[in-house]
């Protein structure tokens, strides 16, 4: 629930090279960039949001506010576990659940999360979890650490048995275009998959 609140007033003061900051309260802190009409203040160690005329559009309730992306789009979090704050619907659009969230694609209009149990998974803006995080330890564009999809699919990864890795390829809707199986250097799973890739760049 929002409120407002008496208008928040950030004086700068330059005395050399220090900047100094005043502000009245109720905050202890308040940023002095404000971002889509918006900028996080905190109170007692915890963030919220107030508009540029001082009304507090999200209560102070997060350990951690961040920057938001060119889409609207911060991570918020709460006793440890990460969501999504939209700075354009002005609401949690995702609540705090998973460990980390990787990745915003806006080509596929999904993040990459990883959950608490160590998994991947793909959530959409609605908070529809496209692939729920129970079987993948890596879901990247190739098999060089960067999350996300590319071209529609993207090389996954389990790694229940570390010896052992299985490896596959996914398409948007979670489906193993190429199974999970054993996966060693020059398997012919390597083929397959860049065969793949190599076919759908070019109707890209």
């Amino acid at each position: 629930m929002s409120r407002t609140v008496k208008k928040v007033e950030i004086y700068t003061l330059r005395d050399g090279e220090d900047i100094i900051k005043v502000l009245t309260p109720p905050y202890d802190y308040v940023e002095d960039k404000f971002r889509f009409g918006l900028a996080s203040a905190r109170v007692d160690n915890l963030w919220g949001l107030i508009d540029e005329d001082g009304n507090e559009i999200c209560v102070p309730k997060y350990n951690y506010f961040g920057t938001p992306n060119k889409w609207g789009y911060a991570v918020c979090s709460s006793n440890g576990l990460c969501g999504i704050y939209s700075y354009k619907e002005r609401k949690q659009i995702i609540r705090p659940k998973y460990k980390t969230i990787c990745s915003y694609q806006e080509e596929y209009n999904h993040f990459i999360v990883e959950a608490t149990n160590g998994k991947k998974g793909i959530v959409r803006p609605d908070g529809f979890e496209v692939i729920v995080p129970m079987k993948y330890d890596c879901i990247e564009n190739k098999p060089n650490g960067i999350f996300g999809f590319e071209y529609g699919i993207a090389f996954v990864e389990n790694r229940d048995n570390f010896l052992h890795p299985l490896r596959g390829c996914i398409d948007l809707e979670g489906n193993e275009i190429i199974k999970l199986q054993e996966a060693g250097p020059a398997s012919k799973f390597w083929n397959d998959f860049y065969e793949l890739r190599n076919k759908l760049s070019k109707r890209a």
